[in-house]
C-alpha cells in the first residue's frame, strides 16, 4: 500500500492488486515443486483453520485508482512476480535462514 504524493488521487492509500486468496499458496507450493523435483510435494504443509469471527472470507483491492488516476499498470503478473519471489528466497538463504533458525529457537526457549 503507497500513499500517493501527488497527481490527480493526492493523498490516497492505494494498493495494488491481488485477489487470488490462498490459491497463491498452492501456485507457490507447485512452484517450489517444480524447483525440487527431488523432494514431496511442498503442499502438505498447508493446513485449514477455522476462520475467526469476523475474519474477511475474501481479499480483494481494486487497482483502479492506480490505473485510471496516475495511468500505473504492474510491471509483472502475479504469476511471473512470485515466481521471481520464491527464486530470490531460494537464492539467499544466508539472508533469511539466521532469521527463521533465531525465531525458532526464540519459541523453544519460551516452551
Amino acid at each position: 500500500m503507497v500513499t500517493v504524493a501527488a497527481g490527480p488521487v493526492t493523498g490516497r492509500d492505494l494498493c495494488a492488486p491481488n485477489s487470488r486468496g490462498a490459491s497463491c499458496f498452492r501456485q507457490v507450493c507447485a512452484y517450489l515443486d517444480e524447483l525440487r523435483l527431488s523432494e514431496p510435494r511442498h503442499d502438505r504443509f498447508i493446513t485449514y483453520v477455522t476462520d475467526r469471527p469476523g475474519h474477511d472470507k475474501r481479499y480483494a483491492i481494486d487497482a483502479s485508482k492506480l490505473e485510471t488516476g496516475l495511468g500505473w499498470r504492474a510491471k509483472e503478473t502475479f504469476d511471473t512476480g512470485i515466481k521471481k519471489t520464491v527464486r530470490w528466497y531460494l537464492e539467499r538463504s544466508d539472508w533469511w535462514k539466521p532469521i527463521r533458525d533465531y525465531v525458532i529457537g526464540t519459541v523453544r526457549q519460551a516452551a
